[in-house]
């Protein structure tokens, strides 16, 4: 059942030019061309490309080098979220309103960015058991199928091997992928990481729980739409 989880409000709509670097592009916005924070690594195939219109949040922040923040891309009939900022308030959204349940407990806490062995991972919860979560953010479709990564992540494909050594720590671990466009299926992208796709299924077989969750964004609210 689809349900509303989190609210992104955008001050601008406009039209990518191209991107610099990982982490900053060119956007023309009322007829001028701006730089613009790109808040994702990937390579965000097919979204960020030259004349696809793009919904910019505004920052006023002296501590910012770029006033404007990337925020979705208008791709097909989608707005596709590609803002990695927001992926650990939806899946904290997707806690605290018991659409991923943990157990019957009610006295769930819920702590971020927590320290094990060499990573750093996005949730830990505790209630009679203790759960390690680590989230991944997928933009990647093709042909139906989400793909994640889109690009090569030697720190994905350690967070899947220390996820698995966590269950001799009494950890219950689990990987949620949030998959950000239409999909009816989810895999590991083997052409882009082969490091990650084994280290999936290796996961898999030893225990690791993996939510695959498809997310819709409608420019202003992002709603969980089902498990795949």
């Amino acid at each position: 059942m689809k349900k509303q989880l989190f609210e992104i409000i955008t001050d601008f709509e406009g039209t990518f030019i191209e991107r610099l670097n990982k982490f900053l592009g060119v956007v023309e916005v009322n007829g001028k061309s701006v730089l613009a924070h790109i808040h994702d690594p990937g390579r965000l195939e097919g979204l960020l490309e030259r004349g696809n219109k793009v919904l910019l949040k505004k920052f006023s922040s002296l501590k910012r080098k770029t006033e404007f923040e990337v925020i979705a891309v208008k791709f097909e009939e989608e707005i596709v979220l590609v803002n990695s900022r927001y992926h650990n308030d939806i899946a904290e959204s997707l806690i605290r309103k018991g659409i991923v349940k943990f157990g019957e407990s009610k006295n769930l806490t819920i702590r971020r960015e927590i320290k094990f062995l060499n990573s750093r991972f996005d949730f830990l919860l505790k209630n009679d058991k203790k759960y390690l979560i680590e989230v991944k953010g997928c933009v990647l479709v093709k042909d139906g199928v989400a793909l994640f990564p889109d690009a090569p992540t030697k720190r994905g494909a350690r967070h899947l091997i220390e996820l698995v050594e966590s269950l001799n720590y009494g950890f219950n671990p689990l990987i949620f992928i949030l998959i950000m466009r239409n999909a009816t299926e989810f895999k590991p992208n083997e052409s882009i990481d082969k490091d990650f796709s084994k280290n999936y299924f290796y996961a898999i077989s030893k225990g690791v729980e993996v939510k695959k969750i498809l997310l819709s964004f409608e420019g202003e609210k992002v709603y969980f739409e089902k498990f795949i």
